[in-house]
This record gives C-alpha cells, sequence and structure tokens, in this order.
C-alpha cells in the first residue's frame, strides 16, 4: 500500500503547508496510478499530524510507521518533517526496511 504523511511545521503559512500537501498528495497519486492502476486516494492512506510546538513523539506517524508491511511505500515531504535528526530518520528508514517497506523523500526527490 502507498501511504503519505504531512506534518504542519510552526512555522509553515497556510500556502507552504498546501503546496507540501499538494506534493505529498500528487506522489501518492501517481503511485497507486502506476501500481494499482487507479489514482483514487483511500482517506486513510494520508496522516496528517497536527502542529507540534516542542513535541518530539508524533503518535500519528509512530503508528504509521508500525503499520507498514512488506511491499509498503511512505512518502514524505522533508526528512525533517519526521525525523529531528539525521540518525533519527535514519533509524526510521531501517525500521521501514527492516518490515520490507521503504520511505521516499519528496523533496529533494531522493528514492
Amino acid at each position: 500500500m502507498i501511504y503519505g504523511y504531512t506534518r504542519r511545521a510552526i512555522v509553515d503559512s497556510d500556502e507552504q503547508f498546501a503546496e507540501q500537501d499538494r506534493i505529498v498528495r500528487d506522489q501518492v497519486a501517481e503511485q497507486m496510478y502506476t501500481i494499482y492502476g487507479k489514482s483514487e486516494i483511500p482517506p486513510e492512506n494520508i496522516v496528517f499530524e497536527e502542529i507540534a510546538y516542542f513535541a518530539q513523539n508524533f503518535p500519528k506517524l509512530d503508528a504509521l510507521l508500525e503499520k507498514l508491511e512488506r511491499g509498503d511505500e511512505l512518502i514524505i515531504y522533508t526528512p525533517d518533517r519526521i525525523a529531528g535528526s539525521a540518525r533519527a530518520f535514519y533509524d526510521h528508514c531501517a525500521s521501514a526496511a527492516n518490515k520490507g517497506a521503504f520511505i521516499t523523500v519528496a523533496r529533494p526527490p531522493v528514492l
């Protein structure tokens, strides 16, 4: 299954967040079409995390990462949306890889 994750940062304007959300949704739709032949995105496949002022834990992200299975893909906007450090980002990628899933970064394009 293809999933998208967006998290609004404190500094994001409405326009910036709308652009982030659009990019993630477009990539999820593109992958859904490529793999399943349909570009409709089930609502539960896009996870939105509320603004986190100083929180370092993101329960919706944690639940989504836990839910990943072999062959699943998680599309994120940028690495800093799921991790506060390079090490934390690597840990998330390794966790997904151990399940046979992977994380795709939309900006900059990293597969």
